[in-house]
């Protein structure tokens, strides 16, 4: 049997944090699990990139022996993003997954676009500003090859 999830290793997990300690100070003291899913997943026709989700109480018990108090969030990327793109891309979609997160009253939650992604995102990605459908192009030559 072919295990759909594995661990994030360490230097992804160094941009996830960089990320997060660099743009996201509402979201210091959130612990995020980055893992990758090696199964294509599609998503209204298009292959997903990423996702983030808030963690149920459950999901923190069961990561409690990882990491004191549980994870907030988890991190998936698709194995397709992690071994096609460069740091600078994997960046974009750390920080775009980023924006879905928040903590509000002590919970984690995550939120929807405020656009066709999230305004902040403007700035960040200014330098390429088409960056998500290069990606998209990248995860269907990938896929559909």
């Amino acid at each position: 049997m072919d295990i759909r999830y594995e661990n994030a290793g360490n230097d992804i997990i160094e941009i996830v944090e960089s990320v997060k300690d660099e743009n996201f100070k509402n979201l210091k003291k959130a612990n995020i699990l980055t893992i990758i899913d090696n199964k294509r997943k599609k998503v209204q026709g298009t292959y997903r990139q990423a996702e983030i989700k808030a963690t149920n109480e459950l999901d923190k018990f069961l990561t409690m022996e990882s990491i004191k108090n549980g994870y907030d969030f988890v991190i998936i990327l698709d194995r397709a993003l992690v071994e096609e793109t460069d740091d600078e891309d994997l960046k974009r979609v750390i920080f775009h997954e980023l924006c879905h997160a928040v903590i509000e009253n002590g919970k984690p939650k995550t939120v929807p676009h405020e656009i066709e992604g999230f305004h902040r995102e403007l700035t960040y990605n200014q330098d390429d500003p088409d960056w998500k459908y290069r990606l998209t192009e990248l995860m269907h030559e990938y896929y559909d090859a």
